[in-house]
């Protein structure tokens, strides 16, 4: 995966975050997108450390 996919990616989960904690509705989509950015999070630092 490139970077700038990763972050793109990264972009649209804190996009989806950030409307959710406006709405807070539904709270398994909440985790699901908390998961999505601890991975990217996770992908990302593992991305750095192989460069």
């Amino acid at each position: 995966m490139h970077i700038n996919a990763l972050y793109e990616v990264g972009f649209q989960c804190l996009v989806i975050h950030l409307k959710n904690k406006i709405s807070n509705k539904n709270v398994k989509f909440a985790i699901a997108v908390k998961y999505c950015f601890i991975k990217l999070v996770i992908l990302f630092f593992t991305q750095s450390l192989l460069l």
